[in-house]
């Protein structure tokens, strides 16, 4: 079915596919990224050590965890929307926010940190953030998860923007918002043992082939003989980074620890620009 088959779609010109690094909060990289000009960025220490493990260990006894199946394997806290029919999805999402707040018990919220950031530089430039919306409800702000996945890739090569496209979620303004603009997807990692390397391959996959491939509104997994040819960079995380890029190009994370063991917690969201005026932000 494979044979003689390409990825097809959009690819950046070398100079522009690379990973900015920095040690210094400047909500402008995560603006470049949203905007289309910047694939990435990695923030060095952006939560400490001590508040790492704090909300690792609130993680362990919070009582709104649940299991993720093959598709992510994960032990997650909060909600996602991939896959749900909208009215599920922000139910859940009301209920999670009223609780997410647990896990910053005597540690600072590396959220609300960012998202105040952002408020700031966005409100210079005329730009409301806000939570994403549908039927009077918001979005869930984040998702924490733990990987429990072995294999070669402990979260499988996948693209962000397909599961966006769901048609069960005609109504939901992320579609409007992603007809024009990018995806930014913001990670901050709490915890990464051993591996764990963020992949980034240098292509954007079209609807033709998510079609040819049966990923319309999954985007996940593309099998790895595909991607081959495709040039990628590896990212290494430490626990205490933040990092933010284009989810609409392929990316996975590489393999826990050979030997087995290693664990990885992150806190992940999506962002869109919106229009003229607005950015918003779900999970």
């Amino acid at each position: 079915m494979l044979d003689n088959f390409q990825i097809t779609g959009e690819v950046k010109i070398c100079e522009d596919f690379h990973i900015k690094e920095t040690d210094v909060f400047d909500p402008a990289d995560f603006i470049s990224i949203l905007e289309g000009d910047l694939l990435g960025v990695m923030m060095r220490d952006y939560v400490s050590a001590p508040d790492c493990a704090t909300i690792c260990k609130n993680f362990e006894t919070y009582d709104g965890r649940y299991t993720r199946g093959a598709d992510a394997p994960a032990i997650y806290a909060g909600t996602y929307h991939y896959h749900k029919e909208l009215a599920q999805y922000f139910d859940e999402a009301e209920a999670a926010n009223r609780t997410l707040p647990k896990l910053f018990d005597r540690a600072a919220d590396p959220v609300a940190r960012f998202r105040a950031g952002m408020q700031a530089a966005l409100d210079a430039r005329g730009r409301a953030f806000r939570s994403a919306r549908w039927n009077n409800q918001d979005a869930c702000q984040f998702v924490m998860r733990k990987w429990t996945d072995t294999g070669s890739f402990s979260l499988k090569p996948h693209d962000d923007e397909a599961q966006c496209k769901d048609p069960r979620q005609s109504e939901f303004e992320i579609q409007e918002a992603l007809a024009e603009n990018a995806l930014c997807a913001i990670n901050i990692c709490l915890q990464n043992d051993e591996g764990g390397q963020l992949r980034i391959w240098n292509i954007r996959p079209d609807d033709a082939t998510r079609a040819r491939l049966g990923l319309e509104t999954t985007g996940s997994p593309y099998p790895t003989e595909l991607l081959a040819d495709v040039p990628y960079v590896d990212i290494a995380i430490r626990p205490g980074d933040l990092y933010a890029f284009d989810g609409r190009y392929v990316h996975a994370v590489t393999q826990l620890g050979a030997g087995g063991g290693a664990t990885r917690a992150t806190l992940a969201f999506l962002l869109a620009h919106k229009g003229r005026d607005e950015t918003i932000q779900w999970s």
